[in-house]
C-alpha cells in the first residue's frame, strides 16, 4: 500500500525456502497472482540458496501468470567461512548457466542478489546480450 502513494511502479521480488514458499508459507502462485492484483507491474523472486532453487519458483510463477513481467535475482550460493574470509560457493558463470533457461522460460529481468559481485552481473550480463542477439 505504501508503495503504491509514491505513484511510481512498484515492484516486488519475495524470497523462497527449499520448500518453494515463503517464510510465511505464501506459494509462487499466490504471491505473483496477489501482488499483481495489489497494483504490481512486475514480480519475482530473490535470494535463496542459489539459482537452481529458483528455477521451480519461477516457472510455477509463469504458469500462475503467463502474461505478467517476472524477474529473478538470485544469491551468489551459500556462505561460506574460510578462516576469516567469508565467500559464496556460486560463481559468476555458475550464475549465466541457469541465464538463458529463465529467458526461455519467459523471465523478461535477471539481476543478483547476495554475494554477487560485479564479475557475477558481467557473466549474467553476456548471457543475456546473447540470448537477445540471437532473438534478433
Amino acid at each position: 500500500e505504501g508503495a503504491r502513494t509514491t505513484g511510481l511502479p512498484v515492484v516486488v521480488t519475495m524470497s523462497f525456502d527449499t520448500n518453494g514458499h515463503t517464510m510465511m508459507g505464501v506459494s509462487p502462485e499466490d504471491a505473483v497472482i496477489r501482488l499483481t492484483e495489489f497494483g504490481a507491474v512486475a514480480v519475482g523472486a530473490n535470494c535463496g540458496t542459489g539459482p537452481e532453487e529458483l528455477i521451480p519458483v519461477m516457472e510455477a510463477m509463469r504458469l500462475a501468470s503467463p502474461d505478467g513481467i517476472l524477474l529473478v535475482q538470485s544469491n551468489a550460493g551459500m556462505p561460506k567461512i574460510d578462516g576469516e574470509n567469508i565467500y559464496y560457493d556460486c560463481t559468476p558463470q555458475d550464475m549465466a548457466e541457469h541465464v538463458e533457461r529463465w529467458l526461455n522460460s519467459g523471465i523478461q529481468a535477471v539481476g543478483a542478489c547476495c554475494g554477487s559481485t560485479p564479475e557475477h552481473i558481467r557473466a549474467l550480463r553476456g548471457v543475456m546480450d546473447r540470448y537477445r542477439t540471437e532473438q534478433s
